[in-house]
């Protein structure tokens, strides 16, 4: 019989800090926003006391979609005309409510790790659920009615879930969804 010793001792290295798995699902959830075509650095802000700053550091000049991630610390409550995104944690509603404002009046695509982060200026809050991260996508329509969108990752579910969400989503979709509606149900495993 073998001994487990070896790999449990390599559990926790192999397990990524919290602080780390936020960083790569913001980075990921820019890789699937649609940039406009001429936009050739994609510049997501954070507060220069934000949490997550030393993990978005280390993703910094990677490649995304033929554009490179900078990101851009503010010094102040002022973000530069260069953000094209900015992560808010849940501190900064307070210690930077100018900041959050300003990014919100300027149209910067938010995300967030606030609970009450606002909807109608934060497009995509993470929130912790258990030992998973779930994420909120709020995308409201240009008049300001109705679900324009809504979006959800699922991180190691449970071995069930797709085939439940199999049969679940078009019987949603036909009962409550509108003109339009339609659902997207992907599974990857690696």
């Amino acid at each position: 019989m073998a001994s487990l010793g070896p790999l449990l001792a390599l559990a926790p290295a192999l397990a990524a800090d919290e602080s780390e798995l936020k960083a790569a699902i913001v980075f990921n959830v820019l890789v699937f926003v649609e940039w406009p075509d001429e936009l050739k650095t994609i510049e997501l802000c954070a507060s220069a006391d934000n949490p997550l700053l030393p993990a978005l550091r280390r993703l910094d000049g990677r490649d995304i979609r033929n554009r490179i991630f900078k990101l851009q610390v503010l010094a102040s409550d002022v973000a530069p005309a260069s953000c094209r995104a900015a992560f808010v944690d849940a501190s900064d509603r307070t210690k930077h409510a100018p900041m959050v404002k300003n990014l919100s009046d300027a149209g910067v695509f938010v995300i967030s790790d606030d609970a009450e982060a606002p909807p109608r200026s934060t497009a995509v809050i993470m929130q912790r659920a258990g030992t998973r991260i779930a994420l909120d996508v709020n995308l409201p329509s240009p008049d300001g009615f109705g679900m324009h969108g809504s979006g959800l990752f699922i991180l190691n579910p449970p071995w069930t879930l797709h085939a439940a969400l199999q049969e679940a989503l078009p019987w949603l979709v036909t009962t409550l969804g509108g003109e339009g509606a339609n659902y997207t149900l992907e599974q990857s495993a690696s």
